[in-house]
């Protein structure tokens, strides 16, 4: 923008650009702001006029022209991950976050701090399109027009966006170790922890509505699980940490993924491999069908209700069992369901 702003100096070159924006983004100031960045690459007068002349009329013909400019650059991917990230971003990124969240190999599928580029170069690349707020460090897309035309636009190269944005989510969160985290945290977001890792809040809370807004469960995702042992599942009143694989899977709402699991279990040694135990127990004392009754996960509990030799009278260490738990919570349909299993020498049990 300098060099344009130098050129601007020139006897009736201000004019005629005030003039030809003026019209050719029919006063929108969004139409303007795009103008004004495809015309911040003129080196002198001629380069002005042509490019004045070139310019595009229109909300969809501005975005065209300017994706057409990305599609030039030596490399786009970078661009265009950094707009598939804030097309399907299920809550407001900081430009740290995508910084990070760009900063993943997919031929390795790992986090690589390599990949990281700086802020300045990020929002230059995207040639307008994305906007960064000086004070909250936020970063958006230009207009909220921008989505609508970006989101069929970016599809052709990225089909599947859940599962690229829940796998760089998954990496960070390996690299960060929270698949494993031998020490207690505490469970409020603001705590330190999140604050000096970048992304690795969205990453804690986001992976996996990620992964169920997939077509299907993506492979990392599963993969994922099955590596967990202690991990941080933060709950209203306390944090679950020494939480495994099936534990992790109920708690996320990943019914779909239990049950091949499951299914998978019965004809082969698929559960003995990855260390399927339906009646696995945290230090809490909690199997995956607390979990699932304490969170009202209806399906999910017809799908460990299935499972042989789950134990449904298990007391966690408080001496609640499932059927406490959901009556605790009000979680009727799940009340049901358990009614119809538990002896009745247990319908009326109490705790300690």
């Amino acid at each position: 923008m300098k060099m344009l702003a130098k050129l601007l100096e020139q006897d009736g070159m201000r004019e005629m650009l005030f003039q030809e924006v003026l019209t050719k983004s029919s006063g929108m100031f969004l139409v303007a702001s795009l103008q004004l960045d495809m015309l911040g690459s003129c080196l002198n007068i001629r380069d002005l006029r042509a490019g004045l002349e070139q310019l595009p009329k229109g909300v969809e013909a501005m975005y065209a022209s300017t994706m057409e400019r990305i599609e030039h650059q030596a490399d786009p991917s970078l661009a265009k991950l950094a707009l598939v990230w804030l097309v399907h971003a299920l809550e407001s990124m900081t430009i740290d976050d995508l910084r990070h969240a760009l900063a993943f190999d997919p031929v390795r599928s790992k986090y690589d701090p390599e990949l990281l580029v700086d802020a300045d170069s990020l929002v230059s690349v995207c040639c307008g399109l994305i906007t960064l707020e000086p004070q909250s460090k936020l970063v958006r897309l230009v207009h909220y027009t921008a989505k609508d035309f970006l989101e069929p636009y970016l599809r052709n190269d990225y089909p599947e966006p859940h599962d690229l944005i829940a796998s760089s989510c998954i990496a960070y969160l390996m690299h960060c170790g929270f698949h494993d985290m031998q020490d207690n945290i505490p469970g409020d977001y603001e705590d330190s922890i999140f604050d000096e890792n970048q992304f690795l809040g969205y990453s804690h809370r986001q992976w996996a509505p990620h992964s169920r807004l997939c077509t299907s469960v993506p492979p990392a995702t599963a993969d994922f699980i099955f590596q967990c042992r202690h991990f941080p599942i933060f709950e209203e009143d306390y944090d679950l940490l020494d939480s495994g694989s099936l534990h992790v899977a109920e708690a996320y709402g990943l019914q779909t993924l239990l049950r091949d699991w499951f299914d998978q279990s019965r004809s082969s040694s698929f559960a003995l491999l990855h260390n399927l135990d339906v009646n696995a127990r945290t230090d809490y004392g909690y199997t995956p069908l607390h979990f699932a009754s304490r969170l009202g996960h209806t399906e999910t509990v017809r799908v460990l209700l299935d499972v042989e030799g789950i134990d449904v009278h298990y007391p966690d260490i408080r001496g609640i069992t499932p059927l406490m738990i959901a009556s605790e919570n009000g979680h009727v349909e799940t009340v049901k369901l358990l009614l119809a299993v538990v002896d009745i020498e247990h319908v009326n049990a109490t705790n300690n």
